[in-house]
């Protein structure tokens, strides 16, 4: 029976907020479309008061992907995948 241990790393989870000023800004130089926190927290499908709590302090799953990313040198692409799902057929087949 081995007593071996695994040594597991563990990640340096830190604090993280999520930039949106400097977001939208970059978005309204790169594409010309104006953009305020009212549309981003439409488009998000929460409240102002939501994204503007998370500009002080994101949830913590996402201060997880962002040690996750940085310690490991990954984009977000590399991390997060999209889950494609299939419509089902309003149509019978007999």
């Amino acid at each position: 029976m081995s007593t071996k241990k695994n040594n597991v790393k563990k990640l340096d989870i830190k604090e993280v907020f999520l930039d949106f000023p400097s977001t939208l800004i970059k978005i309204a130089y790169e594409t010309g479309e104006k953009k305020l926190l009212g549309s981003v927290s439409k488009e998000c499908g929460v409240s102002v008061v939501i994204v503007n709590k998370w500009q002080k302090k994101a949830p913590n799953i996402v201060g997880i992907i962002y040690a996750y990313l940085k310690e490991y040198d990954l984009s977000f692409e590399e991390l997060v995948k999209e889950v494609n799902v299939k419509k089902k057929s309003k149509t019978k087949t007999n």
